[in-house]
């Protein structure tokens, strides 16, 4: 089952697995990472403060964010 969705960053990717695929139980899972856009998509995503873009449509009690 291919749950890749275009124009997102790992992180959308990562919540992508956690609310949709992990459920199927995937013997492998592949996550693509590019120096030449993710790294800026992650830190705009963090530093804007939208940091869980999927939290308004499902909940994941789970989930924290820590200072560092």
């Amino acid at each position: 089952i291919n749950f890749g969705v275009g124009g997102t960053g790992t992180w959308q990717q990562s919540q992508m697995f956690h609310i949709k695929a992990r459920k199927y139980k995937p013997d492998v899972t592949v996550l693509a990472f590019c120096w030449c856009n993710d790294v800026g998509n992650n830190i705009d995503k963090f530093k804007s403060g939208d940091r869980s873009p999927l939290l308004d449509e499902y909940e994941i009690g789970w989930l924290k964010v820590l200072q560092a």
